[in-house]
């Protein structure tokens, strides 16, 4: 189907979310990575500082603990709302003053690809320029590109997403970039996703929205184990068109792992 696999590593995993908003007919899609997983436990499970309840690893007595084995249930919450995210964590708490100096952290991420993609905000789409400045210079973080959404929700996300990154791609250029640097797009598409959620609620304040907790697993190994895929078939025939998007989307995360 359609894809953009060639840029996996530069875009991260979008690639991935790019592939399941042209190919999946679903009546919602939701992101995750392969060790942060939205959750949803009965009762709230304790968390660090910045809101992850941390896993020692994902099997199926911790997906029973993070409430993800009863597929009725999950069902039932997800139908309630057009649109689900983890919760945000304030940057605050590291001394950040706002999410640009929180962007720049680590040394392969530069304030200026963050104003670069302010510019491309106000030239593509101007009308979400108050919200990226309100975000950008705010301390509220919506981290990890974990989020379920209604798939026309989605696919206004997307639209609007990809236009920009595609924009951010021909200016920064990261064919000529080293290291890090060259995945400048992928990092900079995790902050785009706070400023759409921003703009998305005041302009529809009837929107109906979750948040979650977040799940952080320690020992990435236990994920692509057996009991993973075990799991995955518990809640979905092998055979189902379910199952067959699980193994597409399993396949390309494990080569963008590589």
């Amino acid at each position: 189907g359609d894809n953009i696999s060639n840029r996996r590593l530069t875009f991260n995993e979008f690639t991935v979310l790019y592939w399941a908003w042209k190919n999946i007919k679903a009546d919602y899609v939701g992101l995750c990575h392969y060790r942060r997983y939205m959750i949803f436990p009965k009762t709230r499970l304790s968390s660090d500082p910045y809101g992850n309840v941390l896993l020692n690893s994902f099997d199926e007595k911790t997906c029973e603990l993070c409430g993800l084995l009863d597929k009725k249930q999950l069902e039932n919450t997800i139908s309630q709302y057009d649109l689900l995210l983890a919760e945000p964590y304030n940057v605050g708490y590291r001394n950040f003053k706002n999410l640009y100096e929180h962007y720049e952290e680590v040394p392969w991420q530069h304030k200026k690809d963050m104003l670069l993609a302010l510019d491309v905000i106000s030239e593509i789409c101007p009308d979400y320029r108050d919200s990226a400045n309100e975000y950008f210079n705010g301390q509220l973080f919506y981290p990890c590109n974990l989020f379920i959404m209604r798939k026309n929700i989605l696919d206004i996300y997307c639209s609007w997403l990809f236009e920009i990154l595609f924009r951010l791609e021909e200016l920064i250029k990261p064919e000529t970039l080293q290291g890090n640097e060259r995945r400048a797009v992928g990092y900079l598409g995790e902050r785009l996703l706070g400023v759409f959620i921003l703009d998305y609620l005041k302009k529809h304040p009837d929107c109906k929205y979750k948040i979650t907790q977040r799940a952080l697993v320690l020992n990435s190994n236990q994920i692509t184990s057996n009991k993973c895929k075990t799991w995955v078939y518990r809640i979905a025939p092998e055979n189902s068109v379910i199952a067959r998007g699980m193994r597409k989307i399993y396949n390309m995360v494990q080569m963008y792992r590589r």
